[in-house]
């Protein structure tokens, strides 16, 4: 109601600035000086607007607006309906999803049957969303550039490192090893760790790897015996 009284009130000043309509043909039958009502109207004209303006400005309904969801709240909408999705095409797929921030990822590690169910299911995801595989898991996420080398470099350009030591082990650690050797060749103390998986893990892993560590269990030692020479 308060928008439309706004406009009916607005729609006066139509008659009166130029190029009026109603001063046109009221000159022309009056014989009256069209450009005189042009000038005659001017004033009127912008004292009406910003009269509007001023009375908008402090009684308009200030808080009424509808506030706009954040967007993690709407990418966790959109994320539980592909958990509904993906449980109803396998029930038991529900001990094996992991909800993170702002992605959910479906392992499949400890039950392979059901890669196949999880694939079909989404096969189509809704307009926004992403897939990336990672190492026997499939993680949805909002699609928007980001990525464990936009972490990595962020964090070193943020704390300054001059040396690095970076492990990983599934596809989604690759563009983070590129990111890290990237840093190397500007004079970053660089050593860069992949952990074998087997078959699971890809063969870039082992290509930009400085060593390759053949379990979990070498990997935990290895960052045990860094951390001792460091003194943490």
């Amino acid at each position: 109601a308060f928008i439309a009284a706004i406009i009916a009130a607005a729609s006066t000043i139509a008659a009166l600035v130029p190029p009026s309509i109603t001063a046109v043909v009221y000159g022309a039958i009056g014989n009256v000086s069209i450009a005189g009502l042009f000038m005659a109207g001017v004033v009127p004209g912008l004292m009406i607007g910003f009269g509007l303006m001023v009375y908008c400005y402090f009684f308009g309904p200030i808080g009424k607006t509808r506030p706009r969801a954040p967007f993690r709240e709407v990418w966790a909408l959109q994320l539980e309906l592909v958990e509904q999705r993906v449980i109803s095409a396998a029930p038991s797929s529900f001990l094996h999803i992991e909800r993170k921030a702002i992605s959910t990822a479906f392992h499949f590690r400890r039950a392979p049957e059901l890669e196949t169910a999880l694939r079909k299911a989404l096969e189509n995801l809704p307009d926004g969303l992403r897939l990336r595989e990672g190492r026997m898991v499939l993680e949805v996420l909002p699609d928007a550039r980001g990525g464990k080398d936009l972490a990595l470099t962020a964090l070193v350009n943020q704390v300054r490192a001059k040396a690095l030591f970076v492990m990983g082990d599934d596809a989604t650690d690759v563009a983070m090893f590129r990111a890290a050797l990237a840093f190397g060749a500007k004079g970053t103390h660089v050593l860069l760790a992949g952990v074998s998986g087997g078959a699971e893990t890809p063969p870039e892993i082992a290509e930009l790897a400085d060593v390759m560590l053949g379990s979990t269990e070498e990997a935990l030692e290895a960052l045990e015996t860094l951390a001792r020479a460091l003194g943490v």
